[in-house]
C-alpha cells in the first residue's frame, strides 16, 4: 500500500469458497467486498425495487386506461374521415366551378384567401357534428350517430362494423384465431 501512494484498493471476492483472505479488508486503504456483502446490498434494495414495481404497475394501468379510451374514440374515426372527405370533395368541386367565373385579374393571394375561406366554412360547419360523433364513441348513442350521419350525408360505410360492440367482438374473434 505504501507504493500505491494512498490510492485506495478495492477487492471484490465473489468466489465460493472465498479466494481473498477476509483479513485483507483490515488493511488501511483496502476495501473488501464478498458475496455476503453483495447479498446484503441486494436485500437493502429489494424493498425499494418492490415499491418501484408497484409504482410502475400503477403507471402501466393508467396508460392502458388512456390507450383504451383512445381506442374507444377510434370507433367513430372512419365515419368522421368519410364525412371530412365528402365535405372536402364538395368544397373543392364548387371552388373549381367558381374559379372559371372569377375575374382573370385576381392575384394568387386572392385565390389563396378564397381557398382558405372555403376551408374554414367547411371546418366550422363540421365542428359540432364531429364533436357529437366523437362524444358518442363507445356509448349507446354511437350506432345512432353512425346510421344518422351515413344516411344524412350519403356516406359509404361499407366494411365498417355497425357498432362498438360488434367491432370489439370482431377484434376478439380475430385474436382467438391467431
Amino acid at each position: 500500500m505504501a507504493r500505491r501512494a494512498g490510492r485506495p484498493l478495492i477487492f471484490i471476492d465473489i468466489a465460493v469458497p472465498r479466494d481473498v483472505d477476509p483479513l485483507v479488508g483490515d488493511i488501511k486503504g483496502v476495501t473488501l467486498y464478498n458475496i455476503d456483502d453483495l447479498e446484503a446490498v441486494v436485500d437493502e434494495h429489494k424493498e425499494a425495487r418492490g415499491k418501484e414495481a408497484k409504482l410502475a404497475e400503477t403507471i402501466i394501468e393508467e396508460e392502458l386506461d388512456s390507450i383504451l379510451d383512445k381506442f374507444q374514440y377510434l370507433s367513430c374515426q372512419p365515419l368522421m374521415a368519410l364525412l371530412s372527405r365528402r365535405a372536402e370533395t364538395i368544397r373543392a368541386r364548387e371552388l373549381r366551378r367558381i374559379q372559371s367565373k372569377l375575374p382573370a385579374s385576381l392575384d394568387e393571394d386572392s385565390h389563396r384567401l378564397i381557398e382558405h375561406m372555403t376551408k374554414m366554412i367547411v371546418r366550422k360547419l363540421l365542428r359540432e357534428p364531429m364533436k357529437e360523433i366523437n362524444a358518442s364513441a363507445g356509448t349507446e348513442k354511437e350506432n345512432f350517430y353512425i346510421k344518422a350521419m351515413t344516411k344524412l350525408f350519403k356516406l359509404d360505410m361499407v366494411g365498417t362494423a355497425a357498432n362498438f360492440e360488434q367491432r370489439h367482438r370482431a377484434a376478439g374473434d380475430g385474436r382467438k384465431e391467431a
